[in-house]
């Protein structure tokens, strides 16, 4: 595999949406979900909880994906995604 500058640039900016989506957005989208857990929005709520579980897991599978070989770093980005779940969550409830 030829590398130059370019496709370098590339899969790091790829990898840092593919973060983002892990760390900041499926968490928002779960603790968006868990907030409105009222009876009239039980299915908004559900929707957004199983929408931002989908968002981290899809996008843990593009990392993955894509560093097939960095498989302690992925493990620090599931902890980390997981943890940012429960304690948006806890503050959010």
């Amino acid at each position: 595999m030829n590398l130059d500058l370019n496709s370098v640039k590339s899969l790091v900016q790829m990898n840092l949406i593919y973060l983002f989506h892990v760390i900041f957005v499926g968490p928002l989208l779960v603790a968006a979900g868990l907030k409105c857990k009222s009876g009239k929005n039980a299915t908004l709520s559900s929707i957004l909880l199983f929408l931002g579980l989908g968002v981290i897991v899809y996008h843990m599978y593009k990392l993955y994906k894509y560093n097939p070989n960095d498989i302690v770093v992925l493990g620090g980005v599931v902890v980390l995604g997981l943890g940012l779940v429960m304690l948006v969550g806890k503050y959010v409830l």
